[in-house]
C-alpha cells in the first residue's frame, strides 16, 4: 500500500474509533499494522516483534515487522507509507526532521513516546595503551550499526577526528564490534546500547577492556546539542574496567508520520503501554518504558494524538 492509500485507510478507521483509548471492545484503529525495525540483530527488533504480536492479540488485525537496514531507513519507511511506526534514536529523528544529511529532505516525523535511553559505549583494549579519543587518529574504529552512527560522528568531531579523513571507520553492530576489538581488527569501538551489553560482557572474559576517556568530548557534545544528549556515568563495576568515566545517553523514540490521524496515533500510544509486559519479556531495557517519562521526547515534538493519550490517561495523577 502506498502512502496515500495507507493514510486513507487509517483515516477511515480512525473516524470509527470511540473516544476511549486502547479499548479491547473498540474497533481496531488500523486494518493492518506495519512496524519498521532493523533485521534480526537490530536492538529494536525484539520489542517491534512483541508490539506486533500484541496488536494481533488485542485488535485481531494483521500486524508485522518490516525489515529496514537501520533507523534511517525506518524513518523513511514511516514517512513514505511503508510503516505506521518505527523506532529510532532522538538525535537521528531530529536530523531527519531538519532535512540534514544523510537525509535528502525534511521528514515529517513526530514522537509517540520516549521509550528508554541508550548509552554510548566507547571501549579499547588495555594493551592499546591510549584512552584519549584524539589519539586514535589514523587507527581503525568500530562506529556502530550502519545508519545509527550519528552520535559516534559527533563525538569524533568533538575529539577533532573526522571519519574517512583521520580515522578509519568500520560500521559494526555491537556483537561484531566487541569481537573485532578482541581480535585486534579494530583498535576501539563506539556503539550505543542499554548497559550491560551481553556481547561486551562475553568479550571481557577474554580481553582486558578499557573505557575511552570522553570527559571533554561529552562537554562539547552537550554544549552543541544539549537537549538531545544527557551526561551519564559508566561505573567501572558495569564491565569490570580499570576506570569508570562519563558518557552520553540518547533517548530512543517510537515515532510516526505527522500525517498519521490523531485517533490512530492515540490508539497506538495506548497499545505501547498496554503491551509493556510483553515488551519487557522481549527486551529487559523495556522496563524503563514509563508513561511519566514517555512525554520527554527532547528535540522531537509529540504527535497530537500521543499528546491526547497522555492528557486523557494522566500519568502524573
Amino acid at each position: 500500500m502506498d502512502r496515500r492509500g495507507f493514510l486513507r485507510t487509517a483515516g477511515a478507521l480512525a473516524a470509527a474509533l470511540p473516544a476511549a483509548g486502547c479499548d479491547g471492545a473498540a474497533a481496531p484503529p488500523l486494518e493492518r499494522l506495519t512496524i519498521a525495525a532493523g533485521g534480526p540483530d537490530d536492538g529494536f527488533r525484539p520489542i517491534a516483534e512483541a508490539l506486533a504480536a500484541h496488536a494481533r492479540d488485542r485488535w485481531s488485525i494483521e500486524a508485522r515487522v518490516v525489515d529496514a537496514t537501520g533507523p534511517r531507513e525506518s524513518l523513511e519507511l514511516v514517512t513514505g507509507g511503508g510503516a505506521a511506526v518505527a523506532f529510532a534514536p532522538a538525535d537521528l529523528v531530529a536530523v531527519a526532521r531538519g532535512g540534514e544529511p544523510p537525509f535528502r529532505g525534511a521528514l515529517p516525523v513526530l514522537a509517540l513516546a520516549n521509550l528508554y535511553e541508550d548509552v554510548v559505549h566507547a571501549f579499547t583494549r588495555v594493551d592499546v595503551g591510549v584512552r584519549e579519543l584524539p589519539r586514535f587518529a589514523g587507527r581503525r574504529l568500530g562506529t556502530g550499526s550502519p545508519g545509527a552512527e550519528l552520535v559516534t560522528t559527533r563525538l569524533l568531531a568533538a575529539g577533532r577526528l573526522t571519519i574517512n579523513a583521520n580515522v578509519q571507520p568500520i560500521p559494526l553492530r555491537v556483537a561484531d564490534a566487541a569481537e573485532a576489538l578482541a581480535a585486534g581488527t579494530v583498535d576501539a569501538f563506539v556503539v550505543s546500547g542499554a548497559p550491560p551489553l551481553a556481547p561486551i560482557l562475553r568479550v571481557r572474559e577474554r580481553v582486558r577492556l578499557r573505557l575511552l576517556r570522553l570527559t571533554d568530548e561529552v562537554e562539547q557534545l552537550r554544549a552543541s546539542w544539549g537537549g538531545t544528549y544527557a551526561e551519564r556515568s559508566m561505573p567501572m563495576s558495569v564491565y569490570d574496567t580499570p576506570e569508570g568515566d562519563v558518557t552520553v545517553g540518547v533517548a530512543n523514540l517510537l515515532v510516526a508520520s505527522a500525517e498519521l490521524p490523531d485517533a490512530v496515533a492515540r490508539a497506538l500510544t495506548g497499545l505501547l503501554f498496554d503491551a509493556r509486559p510483553a515488551l519487557i519479556a522481549a527486551l529487559p531495557a523495556a522496563r524503563r518504558i514509563d508513561p511519566r517519562t514517555a512525554l520527554a521526547t527532547g528535540p522531537v515534538p509529540l504527535h497530537p494524538g500521543a499528546r491526547r493519550h497522555y492528557r486523557e490517561t494522566k500519568p502524573f495523577a
